[in-house]
């Protein structure tokens, strides 16, 4: 499975890059959060790892997450692994004439038998949630950044 979603964001690519991954704030910026917990005591970059909390399908869930690729302004790669699923998020900053575009690619690739057979069944309804999940969370984002912080 894969999704790709964008945002235009009134901001120079600095600054929304740093907003967007300052992790010790996330929660109070992105709505669906319910709790986020700092695993690694190291400032942003490779390696640095955080749990996110949230509710998803009525039930609550939680997902840690690793950098894997930074190249602060421009992009950086997130994985995590869940039920079988790798996951990759991958999100780029581009600059345009009015600010930066965040494009966020989100990739699930399962890893087992039952994952498998899960994505096959499920994926088209999975897809649609996601979507309105990443959706929801870049524009959490941009508020924040837009207005005023």
């Amino acid at each position: 499975m894969e999704v790709s979603v964008s945002v235009n964001v009134n901001a120079p690519r600095e600054k929304t890059f740093q907003i967007f991954n300052e992790y010790e704030h996330i929660e109070e910026r992105i709505g669906g959060l319910k709790a986020v917990t700092i695993n690694t005591d190291m400032p942003p970059g490779p390696g640095f790892s955080w749990t996110e909390t949230r509710e998803l399908y009525g039930r609550e869930a939680s997902e840690t997450m690793t950098i894997e690729d930074w190249d602060a302004p421009k992009s950086l790669t997130v994985v995590a692994e869940s039920h079988g699923t790798k996951y990759k998020s991958f999100f780029d900053y581009e600059e345009t004439e009015t600010g930066t575009r965040v494009t966020m690619r989100f990739t699930g690739t399962p890893q087992t038998f039952m994952a498998k057979i899960m994505g096959f069944f499920m994926g088209s309804m999975m897809r649609k949630s996601i979507v309105g999940l990443l959706e929801k969370d870049l524009q959490d984002l941009k508020q924040y950044i837009e207005g005023g912080e």
